[in-house]
């Protein structure tokens, strides 16, 4: 088993922050007074532990957890600059504020959003920052703001085109998008939206019958609007 490094004797310092894993790296092993050498043990090279804080190789989890140990750090911290306890707490924050909306208390909803907004960012996580757009988004539209929505949620979803996301992340992105351009008239928009959202549901082999549900309805009421009534119809019966 591997241990830390004891750095009782060492000079010390509180935990830097930077932008990238290697900078990271480089900081904490300078801060606790090791070498690369030092920090390699026997199970790496110290030309391996230059070659990631340089940037130059990016090493895998296991390899991030064990450097972690290593330096006797959090290995979420070490992986992206934030601590597993600090990521806890974004989390919270955005679940409360998620519960707002659901509770229809949209003004407290875009405050509680608001207020963790920086927080968020400086998570430098992806798809906590997805999530806070398309939460933001959900809500400004329910209060009579869907252009800001809009404006949201194309950033969230351009976010989500990496591959960290999923086909439903996608689909419930595209979803949100369709209802904020019905919300603005923009009714042939919205059904082509609902309808790229629908694909992307069924394509996932994730659990989606309430999205489904969802998508069916509002492209329901987009087709009623256009007088289409038999495919509205069609739809109203899909969402059951």
């Amino acid at each position: 088993m591997n241990e830390a490094i004891p750095t009782t004797s060492r000079h010390t310092a509180a935990p830097p922050t930077s932008g990238r894993l290697g900078d990271r790296l480089r900081l904490l092993r300078v801060s606790a007074g090791l070498t690369q050498t030092e920090v390699a043990g026997e199970r790496f090279s110290k030309e391996y532990v230059s070659q990631i804080e340089r940037g130059k190789t990016r090493p895998t989890q296991e390899t991030v957890e064990w450097l972690a140990q290593r330096l006797n750090v959090d290995p979420a911290f070490l992986a992206s600059g934030v601590s597993t306890d600090e990521r806890g707490r974004v989390e919270t924050l955005l679940a409360q504020a998620e519960a707002l909306t659901q509770a229809h208390r949209y003004k407290e909803a875009l405050d509680a959003y608001g207020d963790v907004r920086s927080a968020v960012s400086a998570t430098n996580a992806a798809e906590l920052d997805v999530r806070a757009r398309s939460g933001e988004a959900w809500a400004r539209m329910q209060d009579g703001d869907p252009r800001l929505g809009i404006e949201l949620l194309t950033e969230a979803r351009a976010l989500a085109e990496s591959p960290a996301f999923s086909d439903l992340d996608r689909a419930e992105l595209v979803f949100r998008l369709g209802a904020c351009r019905f919300k603005v008239s923009s009714t042939g928009t919205a059904i082509a939206l609902f309808s790229e959202a629908l694909s992307l549901a069924e394509r996932t082999e994730l659990p989606c019958d309430v999205l489904r549900a969802d998508i069916f309805q509002w492209r329901s009421r987009c087709h009623r609007r256009q007088r289409d009534f038999e495919a509205a119809r069609e739809d109203a019966e899909r969402a059951l």
